[in-house]
């Protein structure tokens, strides 16, 4: 039996907000995004996931506690809720606090890995110094989602952590096809 729950207009209109605010930040609209999100989390601030796109945002603006600050909001919420737990550990990847993002991603306890949540665990076990692991890992996620854009620049690092520019610019050249404008891209290519 599937459980049928109605929303309220408020929860409609945060949501609407939400998707817009996704949108404006596939387009690099950082400004319009984390207006909209803010937007959708005041309108509905019980939805766990609307802080997850919130905390990307604040996350790409430099407001590192910021980002904290919505991922922490949205885990009062739903304290196992995958996507801000994997959001969190990539977060605390880049901060350099592989120990708290080991614990992150221990906490998803997801049953079936995401490409998302592979692309973390790459990206953390490459920052642990195992690029062979961390190949492994976003080879699964490419193979999951081959349209993605993050596994392949994962790869592209871990080939270029083994010596094998060759390898990686192959990676590189399949993520330009995919998004031929993309910073990341660029910048791995011309280096």
């Amino acid at each position: 039996a599937v459980e049928v729950r109605l929303i309220d207009d408020l929860a409609v209109a945060a949501i609407s907000a939400s998707n817009r605010g996704v949108e404006a930040l596939r387009a690099a609209d950082l400004e319009k995004a984390r207006s909209l999100l803010e937007l959708a989390t005041r309108l509905q601030p019980t939805l766990p996931d609307l802080y997850a796109n919130l905390g990307i945002v604040r996350w790409r603006q430099g407001d590192v506690p910021g980002a904290y600050e919505a991922f922490r909001k949205g885990l009062e919420i739903d304290p196992g809720r995958p996507t801000l737990l994997h959001n969190l550990a990539a977060l605390y990847i880049e901060e350099g606090r592989r120990t708290e993002a080991r614990a992150a991603l221990a906490a998803a306890a997801t049953r079936e890995a995401t490409p998302y949540l592979l692309v973390v665990q790459g990206d953390l076990e490459l920052a642990g110094g195992d690029p062979k692991a961390a190949m492994r890992a976003y080879r699964r996620a490419h193979r999951a989602q081959p349209g993605l854009l993050e596994p392949l620049l994962g790869i592209a690092r871990a080939e270029i952590t083994l010596g094998s520019p060759d390898a990686a610019r192959k990676a590189l050249r399949k993520a330009e096809k995919l998004h031929p404008e993309d910073p990341q891209v660029r910048a791995l290519l011309e280096s």
